[in-house]
């Protein structure tokens, strides 16, 4: 039974096949172009090589733009992407108003993508490429911008913890937006351009699993309305370290409400204003829902859009953060500081005991006095801990070890060149030459006649000769037509083009130390003096039988208070200096050429008048008019022959060179966080007392500094106790 059913339809279904292959490949041709259609798209001969840029139809347009602008959207839907695996709980802004922001380049170096090229071919720029994220109260704003060569774009992505994310937590919004009446309307910022993809489910790619959350209550568009917006403010405050402070909502559309932007509280601090970014540039002052100061914030437009059909309004919300600027509030006042008064005894009668066992040692100050002797100790202990980074092994990475260089074809240019040569005509120079102009009349000598004159006449006779200049030609002579003023180098100076850190090791005070001198003993201790400090070791009680006095003899130690100094690294800023040609501004010839006139030095006769006595015969001329010719010197062009370029046009392509990485692979060392002790200086203290026997002791409280140096010629002597005056 089955072979006679394959029998019977096989004719039809090859034909059905048939059908369905040829409007698969007619399919295929028209969304992708072939080698051949774009051989015909640049004019290009497969036999020579050769390309021509021709202008390409609406229709090969429409075909190309296709593939084009699928490029751009897949570059940045590749980079929200990868950002929104990047972004975990641990990276994501903590505090309302926060902002993180992971550049392109940033982005290669983590190796998040690949490297991102536009539709000409071309690396995005990998610095005005980025991606921030915002915290607001109840979820995250992601703007993703790419720049390309060309075309520069973002889309705005809202992140949470929505019912629909997977345990990881955070994930992308699903916005469900109905078209309106107007099909470029833009949920995104008010300054994004009507073709910035957008952030809701039409510009992502939403698996097919994934449920779609349509708001069912959402009211639908009356194709009727010419809408109006109504916009609705959220004011975000991030604080700067100050306490935390709810967001400010209210309407901008509604009737006039005051507005009180509310007063953080930073302890140490005082509170300065609020501003639109970081910079502290623009201080923002609103006072109610229609200031002024509101057009002063860059807002961002939410994607959630509200439609009121009935009353052909739609409802807009818009939001935006101010920052809270801070100044330190110095409390340090050097005229707080308290008087201090010091104990002075004297003792009348009575001795002091021996002095009891040491106690233990402790790092609780204690302070000497005439009744207690103390000793300390500077110990080197664990003071805390801190976190090091250690090598604790290696791994191999990828790196871009350099850059080459490749060349690429970006377009045509029409351009000349010399195809042959031909003999061109041209004037070489000129010369001076007789022209006749005209005619004119003149006596002309045509014979001579013998005439008898008497030799008493005057008859002018050459009686000697004269030197003359006369004009013979002329000639070019270089002379100065002008000057003008021109840098010349004159030498070379020192110019500062910048500075650079240096260094240096100083010794600083680090506290004091006691030089003990030598040591003495006396009935007596010596007072202390600005140069010289005494301290009593021992004493004993001195029996004289002859006087029966007991007299107390003290031992004591001559001491310095010297300065103890540390070595400091202090870095300071100094200028760097270059050598550079050093010009001023001269006057300069500038030379021409003129023609003058030569002139050559000739006899020149020198005529006289002789009188003749005698009757002689003498030629005399016999003359007649006629016409001789006039001439003039003109300028005459000399000509030449010369051979000439001949030109012709050809296209020839445009070639611009783009950097391409080169990759190698090393091995670095990788490192982790241990803990480390802090060493410090601890300083231990012991004591032992004493009590003073059979005696009166009479006590004042005087000036600590100066010592009271009427007390100790009476007798008195410090105890080292201290208290408030």
């Amino acid at each position: 039974m089955y072979d006679e059913r394959r029998d019977k339809v096989s004719i039809k279904d090859l034909l059905i096949q048939i059908i369905l292959i040829i409007l698969f490949v007619l399919l295929l041709v028209w969304l992708f172009p072939s080698k051949g259609y774009i051989n015909k798209l640049f004019n290009r001969d497969v036999k020579t090589g050769q390309t021509e840029k021709i202008e390409a139809s609406a229709d090969d347009i429409d075909r190309l733009a296709v593939i084009y602008n699928q490029i751009f959207a897949n570059n940045i839907y590749a980079m929200k992407e990868a950002a929104i695996g990047y972004y975990t709980d641990e990276r994501l802004p903590q505090t309302v108003g926060d902002m993180d922001k992971l550049t392109l380049e940033e982005m290669y170096n983590k190796h998040l993508v690949l490297k991102l090229t536009d539709k000409n071919g071309n690396y995005c720029d990998p610095d005005k490429s980025y991606v921030s994220i915002t915290k607001y109260e109840n979820e995250y704003q992601m703007k993703v911008n790419l720049s390309c060569t060309d075309e520069e774009d973002y889309i705005i992505v809202y992140l949470g913890c929505y019912d629909y994310c997977e345990a990881s937590g955070v994930c992308e919004k699903k916005v469900s937006v109905k078209p309106t009446s107007n099909s470029n309307h833009n949920y995104s910022n008010d300054n994004t351009p009507d073709d910035t993809p957008k952030s809701n489910s039409n510009s992502n790619e939403n698996p097919k699993d994934e449920p779609k959350d349509e708001p069912k209550d959402e009211p639908k568009d009356n194709d009727k309305c010419d809408y109006k917006e109504k916009e609705s403010v959220i004011i975000g405050y991030n604080t700067m370290g100050g306490n935390s402070i709810e967001s400010t909502k209210f309407c901008i559309d509604c009737d006039e409400q005051t507005i009180t932007l509310p007063v953080p509280v930073k302890e140490g601090y005082k509170f300065l204003g609020w501003y639109t970014g970081v910079d502290y540039t623009t201080r923002i002052e609103i006072n109610s829902n229609r200031s002024n100061d509101l057009k002063k914030i860059a807002f961002v437009r939410l994607p959630n859009v509200v439609i009121d059909a009935d009353n052909c309004i739609r409802k807009v919300t818009k939001t935006a953060i101010l920052y809270a600027k801070w100044e330190k509030i110095n409390n340090t006042d050097d005229d707080t500081k308290v008087d201090e008064v010091c104990e002075y005894v004297k003792d009348i009668g009575g001795f002091w005991g021996p002095y009891g066992e040491w106690s233990e040692w402790s790092t609780t100050k204690v302070e000497q006095t005439d009744k207690r002797v103390v000793e300390t100790e500077v110990r080197k202990e664990v003071t805390g801990y801190k976190e090091e980074r250690k090598a604790v092994g290696t791994k191999k990475e990828t790196y871009v070890k350099g850059y080459e260089e490749q060349k690429v074809i970006t377009g045509y240019k029409t351009e000349k060149y010399i195809s042959g040569y031909k003999n061109e005509k041209y004037i070489k120079d000129y010369v001076e030459q007789k022209v006749q102009t005209g005619t004119k009349e003149e006596k002309k000598i045509v014979g001579y006649k013998t005439e008898k004159v008497s030799s008493n006449s005057d008859e002018k006779v050459i009686i000697g000769y004269k030197q003359e200049k006369q004009k013979t030609g002329y000639k070019y002579e270089k002379y100065v037509k002008e000057t003008v003023k021109q840098k010349v180098k004159v030498g070379t100076e020192e110019k500062q083009v910048g500075t650079t850190t240096k260094t240096t090791t100083v010794q600083v005070p680090a506290g004091t130390k006691k030089v003990y001198v030598k040591t003495g003993s006396g009935t007596t201790v010596p007072a202390n003096t600005s140069t010289k400090k005494y301290e009593v070791i021992g004493t004993k009680m001195q029996q004289s039988c002859s006087a029966c006095v007991t007299k107390t003899l003290y031992t004591w130690r001559e001491y310095n208070i010297v300065t103890v100094y540390k070595a400091e690294k202090r870095t300071e800023t100094v200028p760097v200096y270059k050598t550079v040609d050093k010009y001023e501004v001269k006057e300069v010839p500038v030379y021409g050429s003129r023609k003058v006139d030569v002139y050559t030095t000739v006899n020149v006769p020198i005529y006289g008048t002789k009188t003749s006595d005698n009757i002689t015969e003498k030629k005399v001329p016999i003359y007649e008019t006629v016409k001789t010719p006039v001439y003039e010197v003109k300028k005459v062009p000399v000509y030449g022959v010369k051979k000439v370029e001949v030109y012709s046009v050809k296209k020839t392509p445009i070639y611009s060179t783009k950097k391409v990485e080169v990759y190698g692979t090393r091995e670095v060392t990788v490192y982790e966080n241990v803990k480390v002790s802090i060493y410090g200086e601890v300083t231990y203290y012991r004591y032992r007392q004493r009590e003073y026997i059979n005696g009166n002791r009479e006590t004042k409280w005087s000036t600590c500094d100066p010592v009271d140096e009427n007390l100790i010629k009476d007798g008195f002597t410090l105890t080292g106790n201290k208290k408030s005056a």
